[in-house]
């Protein structure tokens, strides 16, 4: 059965102890350490974590769980740890692997971000909302090949929000153009990077009033707040939107117009430039704006907001934005808990080149 060569592949890889039954918790937890330090949460984790693996290998083996809603909940539960436990980019770890491997099962259910089980639907959004990051820190495409039937006119609010996000991943993909089509026509790749402006375009036209801002600070309050030691002249101010997805759905239009704009070449002169520069920091102020409001107790939405911000601030020029940016990105990254090995280094490199 495909479907067990496609899961148990990736499995393989988080317990190569795995085989040895219940070895491998007690190698990560346990082998004369004392009950004190096998409570550590972090050990637990660890624990749980390939107790789980070893409960999925055995139950693959019956086709009634391969075809069930625990096998995606367990799936994109799995994907969700390593993505939080990833030592470096995707590609070193189990991460990568267990995403293809829910792509698999994904395809193995017919599942898809419009398929009408809620779950199942839900479960394709989450593994394809982390397909995304991994994709774009990793420089490869995304790995979903669905196309969605329904036409924009005919979402509702909700629906348009995770409609975002399949236009993102599909900027995501163009992104790495350059890595999978280095010999692609400089012609076919500014045209393909204009119909994907034009389908962000198409989306944000189309959007209800529901998905307009409820409160914007004033320049004078946000620069109140700002601490005295601060040297930043530029305080972004804070945009609310709710409820929240709306809010997600438009950092996640401000992130792929960004990843467009900075990976599609340009046979145009000044007056080009200036036009791309300007939709870069319209994007890099809306963006900053709304994380500006995200509140702790805010995880998910901290955690969007750091990939938004490390992908518009690519693009920031002034030493005062850049510190005023790198300011905001911590405070995403302490909220969210996000253990984002390199991020703000790979960032202020990109700033040196």
């Amino acid at each position: 059965m495909s479907l067990g060569v496609k899961v148990r592949q990736p499995q393989s890889h988080g317990g190569n102890s795995s085989e040895s039954n219940s070895s491998s918790p007690e190698t990560t937890t346990g082998g004369g350490q004392s009950p004190e330090h096998s409570q550590i949460p972090a050990h637990m984790a660890t624990q749980y974590y390939y107790e789980t693996l070893q409960y999925l290998s055995q139950t693959l083996l019956y086709p009634s769980y391969a075809e069930s809603h625990e096998i995606l909940a367990t799936a994109i539960m799995i994907s969700t740890y390593e993505m939080f436990d990833a030592g470096g980019t995707s590609t070193s770890g189990n991460w990568e692997r267990h995403l293809r491997g829910a792509f698999w099962i994904q395809r193995s259910q017919d599942n898809d971000g419009e398929s009408i089980d809620g779950l199942r639907r839900a479960v394709w959004w989450a593994w394809l909302r982390q397909d995304i990051w991994a994709a774009f820190r990793a420089g490869r495409p995304t790995l979903t090949i669905w196309r969605p039937k329904k036409r924009l006119e005919d979402l509702d609010s909700d629906e348009l929000a995770t409609r975002m996000v399949y236009i993102c991943a599909k900027c995501v993909e163009f992104a790495a153009l350059d890595k999978t089509s280095p010999s692609q026509d400089i012609q076919q790749k500014i045209e393909h990077g204009n119909r994907l402006l034009q389908a962000l375009e198409n989306w944000y036209r189309i959007l209800p009033c529901s998905y307009k801002p409820v409160m914007v600070t004033a320049e004078h309050d946000t620069m109140s707040r700002a601490p005295s030691t601060s040297k930043s002249q530029t305080r972004f101010r804070s945009v609310w939107f709710h409820p929240p997805n709306h809010a997600g759905a438009m950092q996640m239009y401000h992130f792929s117009k960004a990843i467009v704009l900075l990976n599609q070449p340009s046979t145009g002169g000044l007056n080009a430039y200036r036009q791309r520069q300007k939709g870069l920091n319209e994007s890099l102020h809306m963006v900053c704006s709304i994380a500006n409001a995200c509140q702790r107790g805010e995880p998910a939405m901290a955690f969007l907001n750091v990939q938004a911000i490390f992908a518009v601030g690519q693009c920031v020029q002034m030493p005062e934005k850049q510190a005023e940016l790198l300011d905001t990105l911590d405070r995403m990254l302490e909220i969210s808990k996000f253990p984002a090995t390199g991020l703000v280094a790979d960032l202020k490199r990109v700033w040196q080149e």
